[in-house]
């Protein structure tokens, strides 16, 4: 069986429970606090994901020191 890699990183996990939440409001779940219709980010999951979009794929593009010495070294070793 296949699991999908999750990076350990903080603003992802926010981001898909964010995601998660928003996708059980669109099928007809109600929750007594979180709504699609409110016009705040704080209790509106789909505004707070707009804006967390760009924030959570920059977070996910950086290289560690480790793995950035290995790119290093790969492309060096190709030339």
């Amino acid at each position: 069986m296949d699991v999908p890699l999750i990076y350990n990183n903080g603003p992802l996990k926010k981001y898909l429970k964010l995601y998660v939440l928003k996708q059980m409001l669109l099928r007809g779940y109600k929750h007594p606090v979180v709504s699609l219709t409110a016009n705040n980010p704080y209790t509106n999951p789909a505004i707070e994901l707009d804006r967390m979009r760009i924030q959570v794929r920059v977070s996910c593009n950086k290289f560690s020191n480790d793995r950035r010495e290995n790119i290093t070294t790969i492309l060096r070793t190709l030339e």
